[in-house]
């Protein structure tokens, strides 16, 4: 008898949910992002940013480049942040920022309103996991969106990187969990059901 596997029932979440049935909920939250955070377009760059810009953008255009950063990340942390951060995967993803987008500013607040929709979208789909309810879930990201605690977060870009990236990481590691949790609760459950019945067909 073929072996079923449970973890195919689960897999295809964005082909089967996400694009079939929740596609809307993600539009509509990233219609809210855009609204809430449309002024933020027209903004630039800090103080902070143009500091981080000439540790790090010159080496984008050096062969050796991205371990040269990750090096200054690791090895220099005294010259770029006093010591008090050591961040290098925070480090290779404004490496590959600068590289990508130098110094246009759409891009970059472009990418952290769109993980900041999709961070919502993703509270809903854990939020109604745990609570079975979709208007729940919906508030839950609505409200997650629209906060304006987020800001800062958001709209500053030295700031979202390690924030709303952060979050994004976060959330989707607390769904797979979830999954993981229902493979396994379901996998016993047919195990079990499994050695009962041939408990009674033999016994």
């Amino acid at each position: 008898m073929k072996k079923r596997n449970h973890s195919s029932d689960y897999y295809p979440f964005f082909v089967n949910q996400f694009l079939k049935h929740y596609l809307w909920v993600f539009l509509i939250f990233l219609s809210i992002a855009f609204f809430v955070y449309r002024k933020a377009l027209g903004g630039y760059f800090q103080g902070d940013e143009w500091f981080y810009f000439t540790q790090f953008l010159p080496l984008t255009h050096t062969q050796g480049g991205l371990l040269s950063a990750l090096a200054k990340s690791l090895f220099a942390a005294d010259e770029i942040s006093g010591g008090g951060h050591l961040t290098p995967l925070y480090t290779l993803i404004w490496y590959f920022h600068n590289k990508f987008f130098g110094l246009h500013f759409f891009p970059y607040i472009t990418l952290s309103i769109v993980f900041h929709a999709f961070n919502g979208f993703l509270l809903f789909h854990i939020v109604k996991k745990l609570t079975k309810n979709e208007a729940i879930s919906f508030l839950s990201g609505f409200f997650f969106i629209f906060s304006y605690q987020n800001f800062q977060a958001v709209t500053w870009i030295m700031a979202y990187v390690p924030t709303v990236y952060a979050v994004f990481f976060t959330l989707v590691s607390f769904l797979c969990l979830l999954y993981a949790l229902k493979i396994s609760k379901k996998a016993s459950g047919s195990s079990l059901s499994q050695k009962t019945s041939r408990n009674f067909k033999y016994g």
